[in-house]
């Protein structure tokens, strides 16, 4: 914790170099509410937030392998499509467009600043990374399997096709997947 920050409120987490988000990097990233208000639960809420990510990472050629929507954050993994692609940009992108139209419908602030990030080093991390995004709810006792928790996706695969997937690669199974 940063004590600058003030008592109980954590700084803003560093950033790598601004050239590390460039291009075909693939980023596992967190996002957490305000506060970690519990204010992802409705699907209204949830289908707008989907919708915005879709939309940003169209606009700024990101792929969106994986998405859970928890309570309070969300996790998801990112993957630069182009060499022009900026991880940093979607992200700011998604969050600030989304948050606008939160306070617009809810009269509420959204986002927690900043975000969390981890950068994959190679394509061997991605399953793995997978498996945990969508084992997250059953991890957290929400439900005692990944496929009974409905705000997790992809914006490139099907459900079905991430559980199969993961299912062939059965050393990355982890607590809430079933197969």
């Amino acid at each position: 914790m940063d004590l600058a920050a003030g008592p109980g409120i954590m700084a803003r987490p560093p950033r790598l170099a601004t050239s590390r988000y460039k291009g075909r990097q693939c980023c596992f990233l967190t996002f957490c509410t305000y506060e970690r208000q519990r204010l992802l639960v409705e699907r209204e809420t949830v289908d707008a937030l989907r919708e915005q990510l879709l939309r940003s990472s169209q606009a700024n050629d990101v792929a969106v392998d994986a998405y859970v929507f928890m309570p309070d954050h969300v996790h998801l993994l990112a993957t630069g499509l182009t060499e022009d692609a900026d991880l940093t940009a979607f992200v700011s992108h998604f969050k600030r467009q989304a948050g606008w139209r939160f306070r617009r419908d809810v009269g509420r602030r959204l986002w927690q600043e900043g975000f969390h990030d981890r950068m994959l080093r190679d394509d061997s991390d991605r399953w793995p990374t997978v498996a945990y995004i969508v084992a997250n709810p059953a991890r957290a006792g929400f439900v005692t399997a990944a496929e009974e928790y409905e705000f997790w996706g992809s914006l490139i695969h099907s459900r079905d096709e991430i559980l199969k997937t993961l299912a062939m690669h059965g050393a990355y199974t982890a607590p809430g997947l079933h197969f």
